[in-house]
């Protein structure tokens, strides 16, 4: 198994849902592997489910995953402070990054 990434927080009323919880062994880092499943997870986002908003959200510190958003297209939104719980139990805040229906129609 190369990694996970998968759909969370489905939203019917906003018709939206967030991609995230993704996790890629270092030794796939670069093959395009993670770029392929984002692609075939939000066409089917927009495509099959019907969203019209598809949204992720990065550690701050995680560059590259910031760059790998913005290299498929997501249009960083900003940045929620408090965000998610750590294991130790301290917070982080999180970049939050999204994309429209007409972002993917015109890609």
């Amino acid at each position: 198994m190369a990694g996970t990434t998968s759909y969370w927080y489905p939203d019917p009323v906003r018709r939206q849902v967030e991609i995230g919880s993704t996790w890629l062994g270092r030794a796939w880092w670069g093959a395009g592997i993670n770029r392929e499943a984002k692609r075939l997870l939000l066409e089917h986002a927009f495509t099959g489910l019907g969203c019209d908003k598809v949204m992720f959200r990065t550690d701050p510190e995680n560059i590259r995953s910031q760059q790998a958003l913005e290299r498929l297209g997501a249009v960083r939104d900003g940045v929620v402070r408090r965000d998610w719980p750590r294991p130790d139990g301290t917070w982080r805040d999180s970049i939050y990054y999204s994309m429209l229906r007409h972002d993917w129609d015109s890609a």
